[in-house]
This record gives structure tokens, sequence and C-alpha cells, in this order.
């Protein structure tokens, strides 16, 4: 059964044309026009060559790997005719999600990785769209600059990083389609991404928890002990890489518990690993 076969009527909380001003659009049709965009273009140019398009994409290797482990699953659960596009924070595509017949129908419309979905390359789209209002945000049929597009509705939503958009995920189903679900299912999905994505990146880890640090109000070096800690680095390890003694590095640490309310380490790790 298709997951968009329910019409539960959820409230809307997305952005669509109807949401910007007129001034606003008149603004994103200039831009179009100025960049040489015409409505009845046929096929997308992709931006990045092909001759360096493999290995421009190797570069993103990761962040598609965890994208197409989510996008597999929820692609072989819906119906309705329709496909997934992942772009990064530039708009340029780095994955299409979709079955085969859908993929090489789109393709002929060179929508395939490497195409820019950007307000000057592609007009007033689910991507474009929510490039600019860094939102939830859906473009349906007419409201396309691209004829080639006006049989499908586009839902777009930004994926986050340590507060910062790093990528964009397109949901596009035939017109017509009830949207209320899609945009949950959207949704669900950007989240998981944006989960799975952070786990993966230590660094980025290292910058969340840091952020769950000064909500204690944490010293820096009480933040350095506090991290060490919670990836079982020994006091005397500690010691060794800040250049401290090991007793400093234990003061500090009672300096963390009482700060975070913690009496024992397995507080601790369940407070911040949670």
């Amino acid at each position: 059964m298709s997951l968009f076969g329910h019409a539960e009527a959820l409230t809307k909380h997305w952005k669509d044309c109807s949401d910007i001003s007129f001034e606003t659009l008149k603004q994103w049709e200039r831009r179009c026009i100025e960049a040489g965009m015409k409505s009845k273009t046929e096929k997308l140019v992709p931006l990045v060559a092909e001759s360096r398009l493999k290995e421009w994409l190797q570069t993103q290797s990761p962040f598609i790997s965890i994208v197409q482990e989510e996008l597999s699953q929820l692609t072989g659960r819906i119906a309705t005719p329709h496909f997934f596009i992942m772009a990064d924070r530039e708009g340029i595509v780095i994955h299409v999600e979709g079955r085969p017949k859908i993929l090489r129908d789109i393709r002929h419309y060179g929508v395939q990785e490497g195409t820019s979905f950007s307000l000057e390359h592609a007009g007033i789209n689910g991507i474009s769209a929510s490039m600019q209002t860094h939102s939830l945000f859906v473009v349906q049929g007419f409201e396309h600059t691209l004829q080639m597009f006006r049989d499908w509705s586009c839902i777009c939503m930004p994926i986050y990083q340590d507060n910062e958009i790093v990528a964009y995920l397109d949901l596009t189903l035939r017109t017509g389609s009830n949207l209320c679900f899609p945009v949950a299912l959207l949704e669900k999905a950007v989240h998981v991404i944006e989960a799975k994505w952070q786990a993966s990146n230590p660094q980025s880890r290292r910058t969340q928890i840091y952020a769950d640090f000064e909500q204690f109000g944490l010293t820096a070096r009480e933040k350095e002990v506090a991290y060490g800690w919670l990836h079982n680095q020994s006091a005397l390890q500690m010691s060794t890489v800040m250049n401290i003694t090991e007793g400093t590095v234990r003061n500090l640490l009672k300096k963390v518990y009482v700060k975070t309310k913690v009496s024992d380490k397995g507080q601790f790790m369940r407070k911040f690993l949670a």
C-alpha cells in the first residue's frame, strides 16, 4: 500500500509561493531572466564536467552513502511515482534516488549528478526556493519556472549540521498528490540523515558536545577534560596531552561533575552521550 494513500489532515507548516511576497517573487524572476533562463528550456546542462564528475562525487561519498541508505528504504515503500534529489548547499545535485524507469526519464531532462538546481540555472523549483528561504518549501505545477517540471510537485528541506546548511533534500512527485504525508516523510528522512551524519562525523559530534558543555558554564580547560573523560581517556593520558599534572586533571574533573550535577562517570556518560 502506498504511504501516500492516507489523507490525514495535517496542519500546513511548510512554505510555498503563496507565502512569498509579490516583490520577492518578481526579484526571483528577474534573476532567472538575467541569467538567461527560458521557461521552454528542454534540458538542464550539468555544471560539473563529466571528466571530473567521478572525482567530485568521491569527495561527497561518505555523505552520499548515508543518504542512499535512508532513501533506498523509502523508495521501496512508495507506490506513487516519485524521485528524490540530494543537492549540496550550492544547489548542485550529488545524488538522485528513484525507480529505474523514472531515473531514465528524468535523466533525459538533465536531472542528474552535477546539475545545478539553483535559481539562476533551473529557475524557481523546490530546491532553489528552499535555498532562498532556508526553509521547508513546496513548489507545485505551474509555479515552476521551467515547463518541463510543471507536471510535478517538489518538496525540499535543508539539511543542517552544526547550525549550518550542508545540503538540500528534495522529494518530487506528480502534481495533484496529497502533500501532507510526503512532507512528514521528507522531514523524518532529513532528521535521520542529520543524526547519522553527525554520528559518523567526529568533528561535528565534538562541536555538538562542546555546545552541550557550554550550557553548564564549563571553562575551556574543563571542556577539554570532560570531552576526554567521555571518550575514556584516563587522567594520566589527559595530563600528558594537556601538559598539566594528573592532579590538576582530577581537580578539573571534580569541577565538571559539580557544574553538570552528576556524581559518577555513569551519570556523566548518560547525560552527554544518550
